[in-house]
């Protein structure tokens, strides 16, 4: 029985056309012993197909870890030194209105009237045709309060006092 020779063929996925050819052993001559040439050999191949993949993942480690060290020595510099002092919008709006409510003139600033007849209105509508809605739908809903609004209006124009000249 003439002796078969099997070799068995890895392809690394970096460089396709690279190959690299493993002489496969029958497995009954592999000994203990040779275990430790097979693992040797498994080594250098591993090394082979993989070791500038991990020689770049390594550079890019350390590149990384030395970005790191940087940011982190930017950072405790920054955190030493006390931050300049700086109003915020807050504080510069409450001395605005500080000063205005000294003049007497912060309704008009901060929009007093405008709000007070916005809850007004909400009142009477509420007053008027009471708070709650009949409609189930969302469309029918807003339909019924549109018709409320427009009626209040209505009302409202009506009793206003008719303005002309007195010549």
């Amino acid at each position: 029985m003439p002796e078969e020779k099997r070799e068995v063929v890895v392809e690394d996925d970096t460089t396709p056309d690279e190959q690299v050819v493993i002489p496969a052993k029958p497995e009954e001559q592999i000994q203990l012993s040779d275990a430790e040439k097979v693992a040797a050999q498994v080594r250098e191949d591993f090394d082979k197909l993989y070791g500038s993949r991990i020689e770049a993942l390594e550079s890019r480690l350390r590149q990384s870890l030395r970005q790191n060290d940087q940011l982190r020595s930017e950072i405790t510099k920054l955190s030493q030194t006390p931050p300049p002092e700086v109003k915020t919008a807050a504080a510069t709006e409450k001395d605005e209105l500080d000063a205005l409510v000294e003049q007497g003139r912060w309704k008009e600033a901060v929009g007093y009237q405008r709000r007070s007849m916005a809850e007004n209105a909400f009142f009477r509508l509420k007053t008027i045709f009471s708070d709650k809605v009949r409609s189930r739908t969302l469309t029918r809903q807003r339909t019924e309060l549109l018709l409320r609004c427009r009626a209040l209006n209505l009302m409202t124009m009506l009793g206003m006092p008719d303005a002309y000249v007195v010549a």
